[in-house]
């Protein structure tokens, strides 16, 4: 018997290499194939190509050619996510041109996706135009190409619980709601939904679509996500407004007064010179006030109408944070404002 054993494990040692070699040599041929369907403009053969080569061997540097198909085939979130597993499997072995180069790549690229955030059962499998694209919890989202239709599909042990076409913009945010199996079967209610070939037909499927940026929920019992903030830049851009409009209106009353009291210290001094004049100084005093009054209003302005302008600049670009606090300090000779960001 110990004989056998022994033949038994030094077979397996022999063979191990053999299959490793197998592996690599599939690798290979499989890439040598992709790259000449590259070189063709045949992309979407080409990255299947690449990605089983992957499977047979996993060398990280096929992540950049699968992430240069998914760019021209302009599925660019899927083309980030293959060029985030290059540079975190690379790492420092990534020449620094390559590094720059796809950095900035990826600059480029998420300037042209939007994200759908998808609850539902844990393990529920999510298709994206066909594409399966991981099982939930999915904490980041799907990203996915801006400007199209994106037909999305949730499955549950092989169960149909949700099939939505959903269009997404530039940095927008949709959030879906796939029922439970349980839910799904049991539901008696009968809601118009619009299928993905455009007809029209009646499902039992309860299906919650939520667009981030309308700030309204269609189902009441649904609760957010708290990882999703609203990018309605409105409310922001709006107080920025008022804020603009109240600093220019104290800085131009702050200028009125400082002229005022301009005016009134040039007659006192052409009337007595330095020196104070007994009979005057009411006058004296009305323009000290005034000074007061300009010094303190010319900064709190500009404080306030550097606010709004910060408010207008982040309404406009839709930042997600979920508050902004403004808060006035005063101090001995010192006027500010204080913005306090609330995530």
């Amino acid at each position: 018997m110990r004989p056998i054993c022994l033949l038994s494990l030094c077979m397996a040692f022999v063979l191990l290499p053999l299959y490793v070699a197998a592996d690599t040599d599939a690798a290979r041929r499989e890439f040598n194939t992709a790259r000449k369907f590259f070189d063709e403009g045949r992309y979407d053969t080409a990255v299947e190509g690449f990605r089983r080569a992957f499977d047979a061997d996993p060398n990280w540097k096929l992540q950049y050619n699968i992430a240069q198909c998914e760019a021209a085939l302009k599925r660019y979130g899927l083309a980030i996510e293959a060029f985030e597993r290059y540079l975190a499997a690379g790492g420092d072995e990534i020449p620094e041109t390559r590094y720059t180069e796809v950095m900035e790549e990826m600059r480029r690229l998420r300037e042209m996706i939007g994200t759908i955030y998808v609850q539902g059962s844990r393990d529920a499998e999510v298709i994206v135009d066909g594409i399966v694209r991981g099982r939930l919890p999915l904490p980041g989202g799907v990203r996915v190409t801006a400007g199209l239709d994106h037909v999305i599909e949730v499955r549950v042990a092989g169960a149909l619980v949700l099939q939505e076409k959903v269009f997404v913009g530039s940095g927008q945010t949709i959030q879906l709601q796939a029922a439970s199996v349980q839910t799904a079967q049991s539901s008696d209610s009968q809601s118009a939904v619009t299928p993905v070939d455009g007809s029209s037909s009646t499902a039992s499927i309860p299906l919650v679509a939520e667009e981030q940026s309308s700030g309204t929920k269609r189902d009441a019992t649904d609760e957010s996500m708290d990882h999703v903030a609203s990018e309605d830049g409105r409310p922001l851009r709006t107080a920025g407004w008022v804020l603009a409009g109240t600093g220019a209106t104290v800085l131009l009353t702050g200028a009125i007064i400082g002229g005022v009291a301009l005016s009134k210290n040039r007659d006192l001094v052409d009337a007595c010179g330095d020196d104070p004049c007994p009979d005057r100084r009411d006058e004296a005093s009305t323009r000290d006030h005034l000074a007061v009054a300009s010094t303190v209003l010319l900064p709190v302005g500009g404080v306030v109408a550097v606010a709004g302008m910060v408010l207008l600049a982040v309404g406009a670009r839709r930042e997600k944070q979920r508050s902004v606090v403004m808060t006035p300090v005063a101090a001995p000779g010192t006027v500010a404002m204080v913005a306090e960001w609330r995530f």
